[in-house]
Order: C-alpha cells, then structure tokens, then sequence
C-alpha cells in the first residue's frame, strides 16, 4: 500500500492534465488571433511602403527627365527601382485589379 501511494505522488492527476490542458488552450486562443492580425498590418505597411517608394522615384523621374510619368518597367530600367520593388510593385497592381 505504501509503495503504490509513493508511486502516484510521483505522476500528474486527470486534473492536473485537464488543467494544464484549459491553460494551454486558452493562451492558443489569445495569440493566435493577434499572430494572424500582426500579418496582416505588416502586409498592409509593406504595400503602403511600395507605394510610396514607386510614387518617389517617379516624381524623381519625371523632374529628371522632364517627361509625364514612367511605367514600373521604365523606372526599373532607369535604375530608380529594385528587381524586388518591381515584383512587389506588379504583384500589387495584379492583386488590386484582380487579374
């Protein structure tokens, strides 16, 4: 009898499971929903940012150049932009025209 009391003060309980269990779950249901909105401002920043970049170097262009306003290739040819600007740059228009 002694040597079975030893050994259950050794294990976890259903209960101290279960509670374990309910404070897991809880914390999962707090972080996840901000994770997935921490996503998204962080994708909505990086689009404003884009903007603002393609918007500055054609400004940039056009009082260089004194000429109406480049397209994306232009600006990326010219030097004004990145490789990389220039698919996010596309990947945006694509994704606001639907196409």
């Amino acid at each position: 009898m002694k040597k079975l009391k030893k050994l259950n003060k050794k294990a976890f309980t259903l209960i101290e499971m279960l509670i374990v269990l309910v404070v897991v779950s809880l914390l999962m249901a707090i972080i996840i929903p901000n994770v997935a909105g921490q996503r998204e401002r962080i994708n909505e920043q990086a689009r404003t940012n884009i903007e603002e970049v393609i918007e500055t170097q054609s400004n940039t262009y056009q009082m260089v150049n004194g000429s109406e306003a480049p397209d994306l290739q232009t600006l990326f040819d010219e030097g004004y932009i990145t490789e990389r600007q220039l698919q996010e740059a596309q990947n945006l228009l694509t994704n606001d025209t639907g196409n």
